[in-house]
């Protein structure tokens, strides 16, 4: 009651989620009960997305009740034109795909004004009357890629790969502590990639940022202390170039205890996907601003996880959770089992993986004499979905063997003729060229990416 009564102007109006002079107030995104207990079902429920969570049995539209706003748990007490029951499927919509309303709150675009709400500690009041806004759409997500010249990928797969020189080092932290960032960032400039896809982790059990999620479910050890990801994001941002994420979709090759953790059950992954898009999310939250795009693997239509089970309105609500104008890509193996087309409308650009170039072009698939292909336009026929293919030019995917980079799989002449005829009609091309567990790439690949750079002029 103190708050609403000290915060009559943030009245929030909304026709489109049901809220009618309501006051959401952002709470504190820790899991207390009111009591200052942990694991009440009354306040709050951190393993799912969204939801609505009653401080007790509703008798009247009046009663106050708390609702995931983009990963935030807010309460919300006012009047409202209906139950929470009924609220919960539209706030559900907008949160998950559907575009803004006039208040926009319900899409997540409002942001709270820093004063403190008295009686919650760490809240604050979201203001309403925001003008409407539309979210953007696959094209305006992926400008960026049309109009820079190419991307770089690495595999650096925590605790990393093979290292050029001396002995492996097996620990997470000390791995990812000794990752010489200065120096990657500077090959990553000198190679005149205008944006750079980095991995957070893979099917090791270590992902090389920080997740309290994870830490909580599964024990610390298995995330960085360091964050590397956030770190290399921040200066790349600062070169103003754009910065991708990227994560599996799929934990079948983890260990037990990561299965465990984020619920990995082949004949049903419900549960999963509600754990692991809450994985994601605290990433997205985190990353913000600093996070142009996610790199979603392992999409695929195998049995234990066939892609026509995903939520996918879910995972892209997790994924842009800090950042809506985030890209994403969902791979499916793409070319390289000769598939040409996007899994889902909701991806923003093809995830493109490539197995080899032949001639110039893309081979499709994994016969020798697939067919070749080359994009037509700058997006995939048909579709609203960026053209985008992703190339390995020295080792396949990661550097496999201690000692010397994999060479250059392809010559200057052929490498740099299918980026360019990509290029030209607006077709985006990510090289994934192999790194060391130090953390920086190989000599020759190097300097065959600042040869292409060279060749595009000024």
């Amino acid at each position: 009651a103190r708050i609403v009564a000290r915060n009559r102007d943030s009245a929030a109006h909304c026709t489109g989620c049901g809220l009618k002079s309501a006051y959401i107030v952002p709470l504190p995104a820790v899991e207390r009960d009111r009591d200052g207990g942990e694991g009440s079902k009354g306040l709050l429920n951190v393993d799912s997305d969204l939801s609505i969570s009653l401080f007790r049995k509703p008798k009247r539209l009046l009663d106050p009740f708390v609702v995931h706003i983009r990963g935030y748990p807010c309460l919300v007490v006012g009047k409202m034109r209906c139950s929470p029951a009924q609220l919960l499927p539209n706030i559900e919509h907008h949160l998950r795909g559907g575009r803004a309303v006039s208040c926009a709150i319900c899409a997540g675009l409002a942001r709270p004004h820093r004063r403190w709400a008295k009686g919650i500690p760490g809240g604050s009041v979201v203001t309403a009357g925001i003008k409407e806004k539309q979210m953007p759409d696959a094209a305006a997500r992926t400008t960026w890629m049309r109009e820079g010249k190419y991307g770089l990928m690495v595999h650096w797969l925590a605790p990393g790969p093979p290292r050029e020189h001396g002995p492996y080092i097996s620990s997470l932290d000390d791995a990812v502590e000794q990752f010489d960032a200065a120096r990657f960032l500077a090959e990553f400039e000198a190679s005149g990639a205008d944006w750079l896809i980095f991995t957070i982790g893979q099917n090791s059990g270590c992902y090389a940022s920080p997740s309290i999620y994870l830490d909580r479910r599964a024990g610390v050890g298995h995330t960085s202390k360091r964050d590397l990801v956030l770190e290399l994001a921040r200066a790349v941002k600062r070169m103003r170039k754009r910065f991708v994420a990227y994560l599996p979709a799929e934990v079948e090759g983890q260990a037990d205890k990561i299965k465990a953790a984020f619920g990995w059950n082949p004949a049903d992954q419900t549960e999963f996907q509600g754990r692991y898009t809450a994985f994601i999310r605290e990433y997205a939250l985190r990353y913000a601003a600093n996070l142009d795009g996610w790199w979603f693997d392992g999409c695929y239509t195998w049995p234990v996880f066939p892609n026509s089970a995903y939520r996918w309105a879910d995972w892209c609500a997790a994924a842009r959770a800090g950042n809506p104008n985030a890209a994403l890509a969902f791979n499916d193996g793409s070319f390289c089992v000769g598939i040409t087309s996007p899994i889902t409308p909701h991806q923003d650009y093809l995830s493109g993986e490539v197995e080899l170039l032949r001639d110039g072009m893309i081979r499709l698939g994994r016969e020798p004499d697939g067919a070749l292909h080359l994009p037509l336009t700058s997006h995939v026929g048909g579709t609203g979905c960026q053209w985008h293919a992703l190339v390995p030019i020295d080792a396949p995917w990661a550097h496999a063997c201690p000692g010397q980079m994999e060479p250059p799989l392809y010559s200057d002449d052929e490498l740099f003729a299918f980026v360019k005829r990509c290029h030209a009609v607006g077709g985006a091309v990510t090289l994934n060229a192999g790194i060391y567990q130090e953390g920086h790439l190989g000599t020759q690949s190097l300097a065959q990416l600042k040869r292409l750079s060279a060749s595009f002029g000024p």
